[in-house]
């Protein structure tokens, strides 16, 4: 046998020794899958310099932040597989698939590095980030990037021998490459050159086919050898290489997975962790990273993604106590150094934290519905409420010596030897001990308190408020007794029950609770009231609290402990801030029922159990990243003041919080507003996307913060804007277009109708000018040759007359030819433009009327205006109003009997008066009758064309009343 050939063996026999003893007595992990993670074969892990965990997987590559998987693809990529992932210092993720491409992930984008020529490449490339360098394996050599400008070459081998790298690692100042059994030293300045290891270690190495891992631990590389299963650690010194130590394994080496303090080397049935020897057995782990908080993340082959807890939970310290029948904890109350528990099935127990020991008090009745309150009265009554009964019990002597039918108390306090219960039927007064004299009770207990009644019960009478009430406490100090009744929070003192209002509204209270002379109240809807006297401090969602509607608070020494939504919150009632150093539930926890302090220690209970609640130095600050910028399903690549169109108006943003463990317990604070006055909004626990559908044109601002809900809203906020553009129409370009051009329109249409209005006025000047000219050619001609012809006529006639008297024909002639001549002369009188006066209407009126009259029986009587106004009457209205006229006076002629008659005119506020008055038989006119045989529906036909009035009145007589506008309106 070879000297060197048996030092080898021994060796190696040494190695496996020390690796099973390491296994022997190391101890296995419990790794458990994390949920919805959608792949089972996972090659690589990083956790980013943000706290984000990144998982290459046989799908692709996926980013994890507590709640969501983001999954990224590129086009051009030629294989789902990814591995080899990295991280440079401008925040690239870098990875190589299956099939040699590189990839980078910026921005939200998975960018493929086109300058490394993946398809001549036999082989996947091994790639590392050395100082501001990508370097990957090659044939020729080694590929290198600057991560800076993205400018990429191709280093060669000065060997011409070289048959290019396979896998490589990455030391401080030095990079080891490893291809076809040829060793490479790679520095800047220097070039790849060949390294040598010296004969032994040389044949010890080509044993095996080997890789290198690409991380080192303290700039120790890992050589891992299959299928041999031997793992080599080498040192380097200038262009020498050296075999530090050589480890036999039982199964395929997958890879080394190296951390600040140590390493795993992974095979196929089990990991094993350097330094400490821990084995991690049956997962067939890849990888491993730690995030920020220090959790641990393992990649697995056949298991996916896996971690050693499943949750991080708060309530670590759980004080076993046993509930039979599935019995829960509905409040809390310190005795002592010990702790009383009421239970939903009725038991009072009492709890030793020293020695976890519990001890059963007194079980109520079942009909009782279990224990809802606890109070103490004093050092040795306590009062117990119950759905159904309030129960007085002794705890020195351990028995209940009062029973009390209130219904559901909810609250109790003691002021002035009084017991104030807040209850269902109302708010309840009685006295604290039934060795009281009731008498003497009542008489104090008026002269400092007004505004009680007597309420009538089943089987007694007592004071107070028949009104629901919800709450109660007292402030001995300031002789005051507040109550939350049905209508609002009340105060009442020596004045009686005074309504409290806030900002002029009434305050409708949940719970009550004091801390010296103030008074803290929780409202349904509008957060936290703390009243000191005239102060009024106000506590919202602004503050920190998780809503505006509060469930329960509680006062433990200077803390406010605040029920909410399930969860609990914790303020320093004198700095009103929240206190973030207690490990509070998170939202799967169960919800909290009561809390109580002792010795500074709190204790919380809830659906769960009983837990101590001790101190935290977790950090109140969650980092919070864009992921996506969604506009109109469209993935935008996280460009910040994008100039959107108006019909992209569809907004969807994904945020990450890389809080690993507890993700599902931090909650976003939003808000997406015009300006920096709008109101924030919360989202659900572990809600990360956040939808603006149909927002309106304009410029917005997408602010959010990340935090724990229990300890505030705290940390940077991630912001977005962007400008939703107004339509082309709507915009100012457009509007001062549209606006010139409805101004050109309007002065258009305005020009044109000025010009068709003086078009169509000249034509009907024109028209009446023509009109006018015809009516006196008409009138001249009638006058000069008709009525010329006319008078003649009569003449003649009347000489005849005058010859022979006693020829009636001729006379009858005389007489025609007389009417005949006066009904020319009112034609003429018609046709003639000169007449279109009021002044020529009233002459000729009257002159006609006078004619008509001459031969009457009748007599008239004429009165005309001292002054008539120079007004123009169109012909068609002289017509009308002198037809009006004569027919009244030929009814007055023909069908009155009267003896006599008169015509009056009057001009008054812009209208003509016409009075006609007779002294005859009257009128007998049917009401609704359309003729009276008088011609008065004419006479009212014609008035109401002109616009005018006409009242008909017969009372020893018959009086006519016209009333005509004097202008056409």
């Amino acid at each position: 046998m070879q000297p060197q050939s048996f030092l080898l063996r021994f060796l190696v026999s040494i190695f496996l020794l020390v690796s099973n003893v390491s296994v022997l007595i190391a101890q296995n992990s419990i790794l458990q899958p994390v949920p919805g993670f959608p792949s089972t074969d996972v090659y690589d892990l990083l956790t980013d310099s943000k706290g984000f965990l990144w998982i290459a997987h046989n799908g692709g590559i996926s980013k994890y932040d507590g709640i969501n998987f983001i999954n990224y693809s590129n086009p051009r990529q030629t294989s789902l597989s990814v591995t080899g992932l990295l991280e440079d210092r401008y925040g690239r993720i870098w990875f190589h698939n299956f099939t040699g491409q590189i990839f980078y992930i910026r921005n939200g984008k998975m960018n493929l590095l086109s300058a490394y020529e993946s398809s001549s490449e036999p082989n996947f490339p091994r790639i590392g980030l050395f100082k501001d360098m990508l370097v990957a394996t090659t044939k020729r050599g080694l590929f290198i990037c600057d991560v800076k400008t993205l400018k990429c070459h191709y280093e060669k081998c000065s060997d011409p021998v070289s048959r290019g790298t396979t896998s490589l690692s990455i030391h401080t100042n030095q990079i080891i490459a490893y291809g076809n059994r040829c060793w490479y030293i790679f520095k800047p300045g220097a070039g790849l050159k060949r390294a040598y290891f010296n004969k032994t270690d040389t044949r010890l190495i080509d044993e095996n086919v080997g890789t290198l891992n690409v991380e080192t631990y303290r700039d120790t590389a890992f050589l891992f050898c299959n299928p041999g299963r031997v793992l080599y650690k080498l040192s380097s010194k200038h262009d020498s290489l050296k075999v530090c130590q050589m480890q036999q394994f039982d199964y395929y080496i997958n890879t080394v997975s190296v951390q600040q303090n140590g390493y795993l080397v992974n095979t196929v049935k089990s990991s094993v962790e350097s330094p400490d020897n821990r084995l991690i057995y049956g997962y067939n782990i890849t990888s491993l990273s730690v995030d920020k908080q220090g959790h641990k993340w393992y990649g697995s082959l056949g298991k996916g993604l896996l971690t050693n807890l499943e949750s991080e939970n708060p309530l670590k310290d759980r004080c076993f106590i046993t509930l039979l029948n599935n019995d829960i904890i509905r409040c809390l109350l310190k005795f002592d150094n010990t702790l009383l528990i009421g239970t939903q099935n009725g038991r009072l127990i009492n709890y030793n934290p020293r020695n976890n020991s519990a001890t059963l008090l007194v079980e109520l009745p079942p009909k009782s519905n279990g224990i809802s309150y606890l109070k103490w009265l004093n050092k040795d009554a306590l009062l117990i409420g119950s759905p159904t009964k309030t129960f007085i019990y002794n705890i020195r002597l351990k028995r209940v010596e009062q029973t009390f039918l209130y219904m559901s108390v909810k609250q109790a306090d003691t002021i002035d030897h009084s017991l104030v219960l807040a209850t269902s039927p109302g708010l309840i007064i009685t006295p604290l001990s039934t060795h009281q004299n009731y008498a003497a009770w009542e008489s104090m207990f008026h002269s400092r308190f007004k505004g009680f009644n007597v309420i009538n019960g089943d089987q007694f009478s007592f004071w107070g408020v028949e009104q629901r009430a919800k709450a109660v406490c007292c402030i001995p100090e300031t002789g005051t007794i507040w109550a939350a009744l049905k209508n609002g929070l009340y105060r009442i003192d020596k004045a009686g029950l005074s309504p409290f209002f806030f900002n002029g509204f009434p305050v409708y209270a949940s719970c009550l609770a004091t801390y010296g002379n103030k008074v803290i109240t929780g409202t349904f809807n509008n957060g936290i009231l703390i009243i000191d006297g005239t102060n009024i401090k106000h506590l919202t969602t602004d503050d920190g609290l998780l809503a505006d509607n509060i469930v329960q608070l509680k006062v433990l020494n200077d803390n406010l402990w605040i029920y909410n939504s399930g969860l609990v919150q914790v303020f320093d009632l004198r700095t009103l801030k929240i206190v973030n150093s207690y490990q509070l539930p998170g939202i799967s926890d169960g919800i909290v029922t009561d809390s109580e302090d002792i010795n500074g220690l709190p204790y919380l209970a809830n659906a769960n159990g009983l837990y101590k609640i001790s101190s935290t130095n977790l950090a109140n600050s969650y980092d919070i990243y864009l992921n996506s910028f969604m506009v109109n399903g469209r993935d935008t690549g996280m460009v910040n003041n994008l100039m959107l169109s108006h019909d992209e108006n569809d907004v969807q943003i994904n945020v990450g919080v890389p809080s690993l463990l507890d993700g599902k317990n931090i909650v976003i604070k939003y808000r997406l507003a015009a300006n920096s006055g709008s109101k924030w909004n919360y989202g659900r626990a572990g809600e990360r996307n956040f939808r603006f559908a149909s927002l309106m044109p304009g410029s917005y601002r997408f602010e959010a913060i990340a935090g724990r809900p229990q300890t505030g809203i705290s940390g940077s906020s991630v912001q977005i804007n962007f400008t939703i553009q107004s339509p082309w129409w709507k915009r100012w370009w457009s509007l001062g277009l549209m606006g010139i051009m409805a101004a050109s329109m309007i002065v258009g249409a305005a020009r044109l109708y000025y010009l068709s209005l003086l078009s169509k006025e000249k034509s009907d000047f024109e028209k009446k000018l023509a009109i006018e000219k015809e009516r006196q050619r008409i009138s001249s001609d009638m006058h000069d040759d008709i009525g010329a012809s006319l008078s003649a006529m009569k003449l003649f006639t009347g000489s005849i007359e005058q010859a022979d008297d006693n020829n009636t024909n001729v006379h009858r002639i005389y007489e025609m030819m007389g009417d005949l001549s006066n009904k020319v002369r009112d034609i003429i009188w018609r046709l003639d433009n000169k007449s279109d006066t009021l002044e020529c209407l009233m002459n000729f009126i009257e002159t006609s009327s006078c004619n008509l009259f001459k031969y009457a029986t009748a007599k008239i009587n004429i009165s005309l205006p001292n002054v008539i106004p120079d007004v123009e009457i169109s012909s068609d209205r002289r017509q009308d109003i002198f037809l009006v006229v004569r027919e009244a006076l030929n009814n007055i002629i023909k069908h009155s009997g009267a003896s006599c008659a008169s015509l009056q005119f009057e001009i008054i506020a812009g209208y003509l008066h016409i009075t006609i008055r007779d002294n005859g038989i009257g009128m007998q006119i049917s009401p609704g009758s359309v003729s009276t045989g008088y011609g008065v529906a004419n006479m009212k036909e014609r008035v109401r064309n002109l616009g005018g009035q006409m009242r008909v009145e017969t009372n020893n007589g018959t009086v006519i009343t016209l009333k005509i506008p004097l202008s056409i309106s």
